[in-house]
């Protein structure tokens, strides 16, 4: 949680002169326009180009920590009611927290000129 917390609050803090100079521009519809739709480059370290499903295997762990904790509905008191409320719940959170750090991510970049 402190991480989530610590990268929508760093999202907040605007760019010094020194980090604008770098190619850190802060937030701006410009960049909203810029991210709206997909780019996949090339990776210059293997070579190969990125896809829709290259980029969806960095968030796609987070569905494992949702079954993982469906995985020990042995120590719940009651698990008929808890799993169901606690998986819906987790898929809800990450949903929502994706969503908003894609919408960070998408007005905060770096432009390299």
């Amino acid at each position: 949680m402190l991480a989530q917390i610590d990268f929508v609050i760093g999202t907040m803090i605007p760019p010094s002169e020194e980090k604008k100079s770098k190619g850190f521009v802060g937030y701006s519809m410009e960049n909203y326009k810029e991210n709206f739709y997909s780019e996949y480059t090339m990776d210059e370290r293997t070579g190969n180009l990125h896809t829709f499903f290259s980029v969806f295997a960095v968030y796609f762990p987070s569905c494992t920590g949702i079954v993982a904790g469906a995985n020990l509905s042995g120590d719940l008191k009651d698990p008929a009611a808890a799993i169901p409320k606690g998986t819906l719940l987790a898929v809800g959170t990450t949903y929502f927290s994706y969503i908003l750090y894609g919408i960070l991510s998408a007005g905060k970049n770096n432009r390299l000129f």
